[in-house]
């Protein structure tokens, strides 16, 4: 215990100063008055007793609850865009359109493939279906996982119009998926093979799930092809110096439709489709507004690949 002696005068005295009343109210005093002052000079905490006793501005707050979150600004919306239109000026050679701006551009393209597509439903296409055997002398195998293209097989690549052909095809193929990707819609893994002949060749007991650039729609075993671009002007012949090239020579060099000479034109080879050919060149023989012949491609041949030509 201690104590303390008063002093004159009545003031008390002794070795502990604060604890003395007179120190305890000027404590008391000194926190009230800073109380004061936050209360009555943050007006983002006005309590109500500042309110009452101090006429400090009251503020409005905003009711929250448990784990509400602060609101945030809405932006207005952007201004739509026009909708997308095809322009072969400018969207002729882009590779990286997307799939609704092809649908877009060519709503009657994929008809062969929606009826390929309902054909094989609900069936399952085995490894042997994709096989090339029997008299498909020409044709490709691939296989594309994650994006990369994998030949698998080739048939009569050492046939030189064979060879160019599976070129052309691998080039498209790879560009295909290149676009694909380059939109973001990759395509997915699959395994498949196309014929370059002219025409696939399809066993009796099965006719297998082949892709092809031709199909004979009175001929029910064809029903299993599935049609593709053909391979013309795809770097095949390498002559044709590639698609886009020629594009640009046709509209560098041919005629308008109205100074172009009136005839019917057609090269082709007769046993492709002898049935519908030959009556053609029946009907044109001797005509003049017919410019119709045969070609061969034993006489042209010699010319593919040369230099000099």
């Amino acid at each position: 215990m201690w104590s303390y002696k008063p002093l004159p005068g009545g003031l008390p005295t002794g070795h502990r100063w604060s604890l003395h009343p007179v120190f305890w109210k000027v404590c008391c005093a000194l926190l009230l008055l800073l109380v004061i002052f936050r209360e009555y000079t943050n007006p983002g905490i006005t309590s109500d007793w500042a309110q009452q006793h101090l006429g400090a501005p009251a503020v409005t707050k905003p009711s929250a609850t448990v784990g509400s979150v602060e609101s945030k600004p809405v932006w207005p919306s952007p201004p739509a865009l026009p909708e997308w239109q095809y322009t072969w000026a400018r969207d002729g050679n882009n590779q990286a359109l997307t799939a609704s701006q092809c649908d877009a551009a060519f709503p009657a393209l994929y008809h062969e493939i929606d009826r390929a597509q309902q054909h094989f439903s609900g069936k399952n296409i085995s490894e042997k279906d994709i096989a090339l055997t029997g008299g498909n002398d020409g044709g490709v195998k691939f296989l594309i996982v994650d994006s990369q293209v994998r030949i698998v097989q080739t048939r009569g690549l050492f046939r030189e119009d064979f060879r160019h052909r599976i070129i052309a095809v691998v080039q498209q193929v790879v560009q295909a998926v290149a676009a694909a990707d380059a939109v973001g819609e990759p395509i997915p893994n699959i395994e498949f093979s196309i014929v370059v002949d002219d025409i696939a060749v399809l066993k009796e007991e099965n006719p297998g799930a082949l892709w092809s650039f031709t199909r004979k729609s009175a001929d029910p075993r064809q029903d299993n092809l599935w049609l593709i671009p053909s391979f013309h002007f795809f770097g095949a012949p390498p002559e044709a110096e590639g698609f886009r090239t020629m594009q640009q020579k046709f509209r560098r060099h041919d005629s308008p439709l109205e100074e172009k000479i009136p005839q019917v034109v057609w090269r082709g080879a007769l046993w492709v489709n002898e049935a519908v050919r030959k009556p053609l060149l029946q009907v044109t023989a001797d005509k003049e507004w017919a410019n119709v012949s045969v070609s061969s491609i034993s006489s042209q041949w010699p010319t593919w690949g040369r230099s000099d030509k």
